[in-house]
């Protein structure tokens, strides 16, 4: 356990490293979109997107989020692995009955660890983030139900999949 601590922190501090070199501390005021020209001087002509550094700071942030999440991602499972937490959840759920009521019990499990590793890449990504640069006004109630609800349709679908996957398997 002390293992995938050290572990999520390293990833969290190299993540952090990143972030700032990618954002601003605060984002810049969005600069006034110019007036559109009238109809008639439109043409059939498309005028392209006004792109400006707030929307490009904002992409070049997800971008290093997504790739940062993955990467911490992958360590985070390597680290349920590595740490024999897993070996502890299959035997939490062991004495389960049905083969089914233990990959059910064994993936929800391993879902809330792994929620609970990512949850302040997660926090920031999906939430701070979007508040920060005035996507959105979800309250964070609202956010975290969002959250939960979205984990609860994981595993409603994904355990399904999985036991018919090793139903076919053995």
């Amino acid at each position: 356990m002390r293992f995938l601590l050290i572990t999520g922190l390293v990833a969290l501090g190299m993540a952090a490293l990143l972030l700032p070199r990618l954002v601003d501390a605060a984002p810049a005021p969005s600069p006034a979109i110019p007036a559109s020209v009238p109809a008639a001087e439109q043409g059939d002509d498309v005028r392209p997107p006004i792109v400006t550094p707030q929307m490009t700071r904002y992409s070049r942030t997800r971008y290093g989020l997504y790739f940062a999440g993955t990467a911490y991602g992958l360590l985070a499972l390597w680290g349920v692995l590595a740490s024999g937490l897993s070996v502890k959840l299959r035997q939490v759920v062991q004495p389960l009955r049905f083969s089914l009521f233990q990959l059910a019990g064994y993936y929800a499990l391993l879902t809330l660890v792994l929620i609970a590793l990512h949850a302040p890449l997660t926090w920031y990504s999906s939430y701070y983030l979007e508040h920060a640069y005035g996507l959105s006004s979800q309250s964070f109630p609202a956010w975290a139900g969002d959250m939960a609800k979205g984990v609860a349709v994981d595993v409603a679908t994904t355990v399904p999949i999985l036991w018919v996957l090793f139903w076919l398997i053995k």
